[in-house]
């Protein structure tokens, strides 16, 4: 398999340098199940290159990246998905500027959108059509989706991308769920489709070191400028031993990695098949398993009884992570499991987030004097905080929205009752 970067830092290793630099473990792991990672677990020298520079092993890693996602340009990032998308933002939307955006976005955006003190204009509902008609406001810097979704459902990028062209929009794309998705038959990466800049999590669907992500670009930025807004945001000191295994990751599956995804893809269906779950569709991710419930939270804790961890439960669903690594016995235990459990299964009553009315500017919210007070007092007042369960992380309420009844009892509902005090701001007049 062609891995430039691994190949690189693995030559250097049994070269058996004398390492007097960084990282401190010399290459030498203090516990057996580090000994391998930590001795390509290099700095930047002359034979590894830099993550922040257009030549070197790690730029030939993301050229080869680049061709896989088909996309122009590929950067890889060892902050996870949130370095990519603040990246992102701030490379599609100057300081102050309107960015249309899902609001079911990650927390991630929202935060982002707040220190770069950003108008934002909320979407509930993603098409082309709702992106036409907010564009047609006028004055929009960018729009921002979510494509796939934690459920594993997709957003028609080809048409809204087209959409934003026409209106002199940038298209942001957080794909942090769909890295598998290119190598999928039928599929395609968002900067393939069209985005202008498209954020990916390499390890979170595909066999990568966690926190490894990537951020991708149909052309529209160059990779100059997208390193330069990655090194702005994100470490100085990224983990060689990360962007590597990104780049094992790639080399995998553009070889036997797609035929075992394919597989994980022919299982998934046939549970859908016999359990209720979300049903196929052209725009939904092959690979991912959402079983409907009467009661989600239930079943998640009944299932890690049985020493099965799902990657998210709520109120009607229960969310599993499937890739190419799950195995035929792996399938065969998800299945007796969701048999014994078959009394939880089935449609469940889902409350919808209740919406909010803005009151100030992410970023004026942010930048306010704040208090703390007893949730259940919080009413009426400006949320000073992000409040966003974890997983999914799409905020019930972020930076100057309004704070209703509806939002306390939908956390008490979500389980989220954790949250006994919440910042507001102190005094909104003349921010």
């Amino acid at each position: 398999m062609n891995m430039p970067l691994y190949d690189a830092l693995r030559a250097l290793e049994k070269e058996n340098t004398l390492r007097m630099h960084m990282p401190g473990h010399k290459g030498r792991g203090l516990l057996p199940a580090f000994e391998g990672l930590s001795g390509i677990d290099f700095t930047e020298l002359e034979p590894t290159g830099n993550l922040y520079c257009t030549h070197g092993p790690v730029y030939r890693a993301e050229g080869l990246a680049a061709q896989a996602w088909g996309a122009k340009e590929a950067c890889f990032c060892t902050n996870g998905s949130t370095g990519a998308v603040q990246a992102a933002l701030m490379l599609a939307c100057p300081s102050g500027s309107t960015l249309i955006m899902e609001r079911g976005c990650h927390k991630s955006v929202f935060t982002a959108a707040a220190v770069l003190d950003l108008n934002c204009e909320y979407l509930w509902e993603v098409s082309a059509d709702t992106v036409r008609q907010a564009l047609k406001k006028g004055g929009a810097a960018a729009v921002c989706i979510t494509s796939p979704d934690y459920y594993g459902l997709c957003k028609d990028i080809p048409a809204i991308a087209a959409v934003c062209r026409e209106f002199g929009a940038k298209l942001i794309v957080d794909e942090a769920h769909g890295a598998h998705l290119p190598f999928m038959e039928g599929c395609s990466g968002a900067a393939a489709m069209g985005a202008d800049l498209a954020c990916t999590s390499m390890h979170k669907t595909l066999p990568a070191i966690g926190q490894t992500a990537m951020l991708t670009s149909c052309g529209t930025f160059g990779a100059g400028e997208m390193k330069q807004a990655l090194s702005l945001l994100c470490t100085s000191s990224p983990s060689f031993a990360l962007m590597a295994s990104m780049d094992a990751a790639r080399a995998y599956m553009e070889t036997e990695g797609r035929e075992s995804y394919a597989r994980a893809a022919a299982e998934v269906e046939k549970i859908r098949q016999e359990f209720p779950c979300l049903p196929s569709s052209p725009l939904r991710d092959p690979c991912r398993l959402t079983v409907l419930s009467k009661d989600g939270f239930r079943l998640g804790e009944e299932l890690e009884k049985l020493g099965i961890y799902p990657e998210l439960c709520d109120e009607d669903k229960v969310v599993f992570i499937v890739t190419g690594m799950d195995t035929r016995e792996d399938f065969a235990r998800l299945k007796n499991a969701l048999s014994a459990l078959s009394g939880l299964l089935g449609s469940g009553e889902l409350s919808p987030i209740p919406a909010a009315d803005v009151k100030l500017r992410p970023g004026a919210a942010f930048r306010a004097a704040k208090k703390r007070v007893v949730l259940q007092d919080a009413v009426g007042m400006i949320c000073a905080q992000i409040v966003a369960p974890y997983p999914p992380a799409k905020p019930l309420l972020t930076w100057g929205e309004e704070i209703s009844q509806k939002h306390i009892a939908y956390l008490m509902k979500k389980r989220y009752n954790i949250l006994d005090k919440i910042f507001v701001v102190e005094h909104s007049d003349g921010i």
